[in-house]
């Protein structure tokens, strides 16, 4: 195999990108180039492979590249998200290896790689990886999704919504709810503010203010690529989602909600209606499916994400498994002195996992 590594396409090969990202079963919509300046607005340098064998191209991965934080020339981890790109399994064994023997990948600490492979094969990859000293750097050993098939009419999504979620559709229509996409900057400020709000109220880390309105000049910007949908009573954003459109389906990476507003509109669940707008948006586009970005059925009512895996089935999400992001160390210095925030973080976790509980004294009877 022969390997291209770059970090600038030029127009030859960003049509060689394309056209075989739009016929691999594998494709993500994260691999596509205009990615690329995002990623530089949140400070990351990036890096294009393209696999060769003859003249097929048969595998691509765009990289996310993180500097070294003292050690110039040299970065600490490269991540490429949902990729790389190969449809054949050999082929992508073969790739992942040749990369890093790159000029390259021999100043980067560490790789990480999320390929988007699905059901049985994405299961049995996991096992394969960890025999070739990859390990799992997520919380789990395999990662698990939903799909939404696009197959039925737009009448018939509705009709494989629970009744509770028809009911919750039915009133947002009484309420006069309405759907815009957003795509001028000062309504993309504004999201983002809400959105960050939300996943600070959920413990998970804001979004970067660079990335996020780069991702509104440069892939927001191009309905075919992407849309940032809100729902809105009156002017007021109460919901967003935003959704990034692949070859064969869209993805719904980011979704929040606005409680204070919602409160206001009779405690409307408002993940029905909109949901079902973006459903039929990408069924118009064309995709297959629609995949939620996360859900498991049997989560349990103790569970942090309890509701929001909830809210996915009854829309009719149907579970199914991915291979989990897999992780290799090529310059243990590298990593560990690039990493050490990191490093320390997972540990003092992992300290504070193995402390016991301190239990209730027990209730105190009278004789």
């Amino acid at each position: 195999m022969r390997i291209d590594l770059t970090t600038e396409l030029t127009p030859t090969q960003l049509d060689q990108w394309a056209r075989f990202l739009a016929q691999a079963r594998t494709s993500h919509p994260e691999q596509d180039p205009c990615f690329a300046p995002v990623l530089r607005a949140d400070g990351r340098d990036v890096a294009f492979a393209m696999g060769w064998q003859g003249s097929d191209l048969v595998a691509v991965a765009l990289f996310s590249l993180r500097p070294h934080p003292f050690l110039k020339g040299r970065y600490s981890d490269a991540m490429t998200y949902s990729g790389p790109v190969c449809d054949d399994r050999a082929h992508l064994l073969e790739f992942i290896e040749k990369l890093q023997a790159t000029a390259l990948f021999r100043k980067v600490g560490r790789i990480r790689i999320t390929p988007y492979w699905l059901g049985e094969e994405g299961r049995a990859f996991g096992p394969v990886l960890a025999g070739l000293g990859w390990h799992v750097f997520e919380n789990e050993p395999i990662r698990h999704t939903g799909l939404i098939s696009l197959a039925p009419t737009e009448t018939e999504i509705y009709e494989k919504f629970t009744k509770s979620a028809r009911y919750e559709y039915r009133k947002a229509q009484r309420l006069s709810m309405k759907v815009e996409h957003v795509v001028d900057q000062a309504r993309a400020i504004e999201v983002m503010e809400l959105l960050n709000r939300h996943r600070r109220a959920r413990r998970m880390g804001p979004i970067e203010p660079g990335s996020f309105l780069a991702s509104f000049t440069h892939v927001f910007s191009n309905p075919s690529k992407a849309i940032f949908a809100v729902a809105t009573h009156e002017g007021q954003i109460v919901a967003g989602i935003s959704v990034y459109c692949g070859y064969h389906g869209t993805h719904g990476p980011h979704f929040f909600t606005v409680p204070d507003e919602l409160r206001k509109l009779q405690n409307l669940r408002i993940a029905p209606f909109l949901w079902h707008y973006v459903a039929v948006w990408s069924k118009a586009s064309g995709m297959n499916w629609m995949d939620v970005e996360g859900y498991k059925a049997d989560t349990g009512a103790g569970d942090r994400l309890y509701n929001v895996h909830k809210y996915k089935g009854d829309l009719g999400a149907v579970e199914i498994v991915r291979v989990a992001g897999h992780a290799r160390i090529l310059h243990p210095f590298l990593y560990l002195t690039g990493n050490l925030r990191e490093i320390a973080r997972r540990r003092a976790k992992a300290a504070l996992a193995l402390v016991p509980r301190r239990s209730a004294p027990a209730p105190q009877t009278a004789d």
